[in-house]
């Protein structure tokens, strides 16, 4: 009997510990986040359920050696049954030990179910929401992907313009620098034009300097040439009418003077210091001199002569100057 009471004491330690690993070793699951998540702990429930059906057949496994170990027990101690005649009944008792252990087995099988299938509904209630939230979540992937296609269209038709525009911007700015640089070689060379026109202009102003420079000289030199003629005059005992008609042709003739100026002139040196050179005119210069009206005349003339003097092609200063001559 000892050892049938640590039999006994070890089935329902046994018994304990697939009640506990029934009850209260599965611990709570955490709620799951989508389907998959709730698949999983499916999935581990129905293998700790596994594992309790194999528990409880182990349990049912020593229950069966224990019971027959007591009857074997039994039969060795028919032989003595006059000895136990005083001692309580081992079949009334067994019975109500397997009785008891049979009751205890089938409220942990019970409750064991119970518990599962609580936690079943709940594992599905949970999953059948998170399936509603997968749902809800799904469409709204949906609606964000149909809205990111959109704006990728539109993206795309703004990158299409940017790149056209800024096609269109280097295609001016090219053509804006080939214009500007049209337009500072035209720049340059109207500078340099006018550069020239400058020069050009100074040179013709100290050419026109010079030349009435010269015609001042020739006035005077004409000037003096004819008081001499007129005090000749009176000494000449001509006839004023055989000299009334006196048609005097020749050719036009230049002199070079400073600055290249051309005045008409005579073939000849009217005066010593001034070389003349004859050059021929294409038009002949007629003139007609009347020596009658030479010596009458009253002539009176008055000689302006005009300084302009020019820096870099710039007037800064002119005068005149009048010089009044008589006979």
């Amino acid at each position: 009997m000892g050892r049938t009471g640590q039999g006994w004491a070890g089935t329902g330690r046994a018994r304990q510990l697939g009640r506990e690993r029934a009850l209260g070793t599965v611990p709570p699951v955490p709620p799951v986040q989508d389907v998959d998540a709730a698949a999983l702990a499916r999935l581990d429930l129905e293998r700790r359920v596994a594992t309790l059906q194999d528990e409880v057949a182990f349990l049912c496994k020593a229950h069966g050696e224990e019971l027959r170990e007591l009857r074997e027990r039994v039969a060795r101690q028919r032989g003595h049954a006059e000895v136990g005649a005083g001692k309580p009944d081992l079949a009334a008792a067994l019975r109500d030990i397997r009785s008891r252990y049979e009751a205890a087995a089938g409220s942990s099988a019970r409750e064991a179910e119970e518990w599962y299938k609580s936690k079943f509904a709940d594992l599905t209630a949970a999953a059948a929401r998170h399936a509603e939230a997968l749902h809800a979540a799904k469409q709204e992937a949906n609606e964000y992907r149909r809205q990111l296609q959109a704006l990728t269209c539109d993206l795309e038709a703004l990158r299409g313009s940017n790149e056209s525009l800024e096609r269109q911007l280097r295609e001016l700015e090219e053509r804006y620098a080939l214009e500007t640089a049209s337009y500072q070689d035209t720049v340059v060379r109207l500078e340099e034009d006018t550069c020239s026109l400058k020069e050009e202009m100074a040179r013709h102003l100290q050419d026109y300097q010079d030349l009435l420079k010269v015609k001042l000289a020739l006035d005077i030199e004409i000037t003096t040439y004819r008081k001499l003629l007129e005090g000749e005059e009176s000494r000449i005992t001509i006839p004023v009418q055989s000299f009334s008609n006196l048609q005097i042709r020749g050719e036009a003739v230049a002199m070079r003077g400073v600055g290249a100026g051309m005045v008409a002139q005579t073939g000849v040196e009217p005066f010593p210091g001034h070389w003349v050179t004859p050059v021929s005119c294409p038009c002949p210069l007629e003139t007609s001199l009347d020596t009658k009206s030479v010596s009458e005349a009253h002539v009176k003339r008055s000689i302006v002569v005009k300084t302009v003097e020019t820096r870099d092609g710039e007037v800064i200063k002119e005068s005149k100057q009048e010089h009044k001559e008589g006979p």
